[in-house]
């Protein structure tokens, strides 16, 4: 959503170009403080060609002061989506090697990470052991960050079981 303009949203969302303007226009007006976010992530790309995630992870943007405006533009947005989706990609790297390392003993295995959801398979017999071991390590006591790294806003997690993943249901966590 913040990376789309206009146009490219319309088409994603099949709505023509005034309704993806309007949706826009609320989404920055509910979230105020992206637009600044995103200009000082930009600024600070242009000021040292590179940006390092929350962990530690560093890339470069060698066309981020391009004369051309279009290239500009383009490693704009791969700037500041590299500062929010690695540093996304950082926590959910993390979050399943230390939850693998806590759920030794448990009958589990990952079977696949993508974006923001990690799938696990769990002997039925074990999952109510495995739900709580996940929920503490990843929220209750994200021990899966140094202590140097402080999150101003509580890490939720969200736990859904099922035999496939179409007859999935809501796990509510306490």
């Amino acid at each position: 959503m913040y990376g789309a303009g206009k146009q490219k949203l319309a088409e994603i969302l099949d709505i023509n170009v005034d309704q993806a303007h309007h949706i826009i226009n609320s989404f920055y007006s509910k979230f105020k403080q992206i637009r600044s976010f995103q200009r000082s992530v930009v600024q600070r790309a242009e000021n040292r060609g590179f940006l390092i995630t929350m962990f530690g992870r560093k890339r470069s943007f060698p066309h981020i002061n391009s004369n051309n405006i279009a290239i500009k533009i383009q490693a704009q947005r791969q700037a500041f989506n590299f500062l929010v989706q690695g540093t996304g990609a950082d926590i959910m790297k993390r979050g399943l090697i230390r939850s693998e390392e806590d759920l030794e003993g448990i009958d589990a295995n990952p079977l696949l990470l993508v974006h923001d959801e990690i799938v696990w398979e769990v002997k039925t017999s074990k999952l109510e052991e495995f739900i709580e071991k996940v929920r503490f390590t990843l929220q209750d006591k994200p021990s899966i960050f140094p202590s140097d790294v402080q999150f101003k806003l509580p890490l939720k997690i969200k736990l859904s079981y099922g035999n496939n993943l179409e007859q999935m249901e809501k796990w509510n966590i306490t």
